[in-house]
């Protein structure tokens, strides 16, 4: 426990945060496997080991076990997470048996890798002209699909915008130029990038504050003429006062989409696959806007073909249940070095563990920015159009990552359509068997506690509520 007067360095305060995030990950994966160990075994965990209070205590122990502690590769994630329920007390622990002999060691398994099967033709690695065709054809056609204003144009678009401010600060009418300078800086929309875009908007409303300020307006006028300067994109953007009563049309959605493909930067090689980056790009506001399947698609997939996440027709790998897929770990002297992560299982768990808290947390700012708490309330997409539509997708986004197995699903076919890799003598690959208890498992009705995660978005809600509220959201 840190002592409350203690100051903790920024530094400090994002390594906790990471690794609550890395103990959020784990704990996932240890419920994974306790359901394993109790569906397919007779052992019961419960009986022989125990967590209190930061230690584990561990029964039945004979002389002649043994305990290994593996490395493990930590998972970074950059989100922002609801803070955790307080644990129940817990009850009265029996003193722990002494370990006598028992040895404790670690030991650390080196990966081995080794080519793709015999039996599976190998592709020639491309030259580097012919990848520099690609993406010159790439680069060209995205230019064109995105219609980009040149510098110059951009410019005075940004000059047009400063005049219309100039304007306004002499003006004693002034509701035009606010919709006019609406209108000019929304022409900026998918030429630039949605950083600089955000700054742009920031800048302006700063100065017309400043202006309106000066006009001795009160804070509720200041805030409703802001608004009038601002597209319903604009308002969610800064979550500026009263963005929850603006409308996001069809328009507003297509030009959003616009700027998450104009923002992506793909890189131009290979590079190893680094979940932090892929989930940095998950936990923005557009998870209020489109379905989490598609912003996965247009973060992942990069263009050029040099995908960090690929699968490899083996010929065991077969469509109806395809296990054959890989994460590039690391490249070494030109060559490639691929960890299979068979049916994507740990990759979707991976990647649910770092971006469902943000979903969650996210959800809860917006259902309270709307009623002022978190109470459950059966009509509230009739009372309000915004949590029918922004915090009704994140709802949808939230009962499918409570899903794993449906995730893992939608995300085998994802990337089998999209990253179907072609392996040269340039990959190695760490397995290329398919897992017997996975595969067996995958065959099985997933089990889902749903009324849990809907718990976690209200503060006040019943069970059976929380069932009304996943089935009238859950999609196929």
């Amino acid at each position: 426990m840190i002592d409350s007067h203690l100051k903790i360095s920024p530094s400090h305060n994002d390594e906790i945060k990471e690794l609550r995030l890395q103990l959020a990950a784990e704990k996932v994966r240890s419920n994974i496997y306790l359901a394993l160990l109790s569906a397919h075994t007779d052992i019961d965990i419960s009986k022989l080991a125990e967590e209190k209070n930061g230690n584990v205590h561990l029964f039945d122990v004979t002389p002649k076990m043994k305990f290994f502690l593996h490395d493990r590769v930590p998972i970074e994630c950059s989100t922002s997470a609801s803070t955790p329920p307080t644990p129940a007390p817990a009850p009265p622990t029996p003193a722990p048996k002494k370990l006598n002999d028992t040895v404790l060691s670690s030991h650390k398994q080196p990966r081995n890798y080794r080519r793709a099967p015999r039996d599976v033709e190998s592709n020639p690695e491309p030259t580097t002209q012919d990848i520099s065709l690609v993406i010159d054809k790439i680069d060209k056609k995205s230019k064109e699909t995105l219609n980009q204003m040149d510098e110059d144009t951009t410019t005075d678009i940004q000059k047009s915008c400063q005049n219309i401010i100039s304007h306004l600060v002499s003006s004693r009418t002034y509701t035009k130029l606010l919709r006019k300078l609406k209108l000019e800086r929304s022409k900026l929309l998918g030429t630039l990038k949605l950083t600089e875009y955000i700054q742009v908007v920031k800048q302006h409303t700063e100065q017309l504050t400043k202006a309106l300020e000066d006009k001795q307006q009160s804070e509720r006028k200041i805030r409703s003429n802001i608004l009038i300067s601002l597209t319903p994109l604009d308002a969610r953007i800064l979550r500026y006062t009263g963005y929850h009563e603006t409308h996001m049309d069809g328009e507003c959605r297509e030009k959003l989409e616009t700027i998450i493909r104009h923002g992506r930067v793909f890189s131009k090689e290979f590079k190893p696959y680094i979940i932090k980056e892929l989930s940095e790009k998950l936990t923005t506001y557009s998870v209020a806007m489109f379905p989490i399947e598609k912003l996965i698609r247009l973060a992942l997939i990069n263009p050029y073909g040099f995908w960090n996440v690929v699968y490899m027709d083996w010929p065991k790998s077969t469509p109806k249940d395809p296990y054959s897929f890989y994460v590039l770990q690391k490249i070494n002297k030109g060559k490639r070095y691929w960890n299979m992560n068979c049916r994507l299982e740990d990759f979707t768990t991976d990647l649910i563990a770092c971006v469902q808290p943000y979903l969650i947390h996210t959800f809860r700012e917006l259902y309270y920015t709307v009623f002022s708490d978190n109470r459950y309330r059966p009509d509230a997409t009739e009372l309000s159009l915004f949590i029918s539509e922004d915090c009704g997708e994140l709802a949808q986004n939230i009962i499918l990552m409570s899903q794993p197995r449906k995730l893992c699903s939608k995300l085998r076919k994802l990337i089998m359509s999209n990253c179907n890799y072609k392996h040269t003598c340039q990959d190695h690959f760490s397995l290329v068997g398919d897992d017997i208890l996975q595969r067996k498992r995958f065959q099985t009705k997933e089990k889902i506690e749903m009324v849990d995660t809907v718990r976690q978005l209200f503060d006040q809600i019943t069970d059976e509520q929380a069932v009304n509220f996943y089935k009238t959201r859950n999609i196929a």
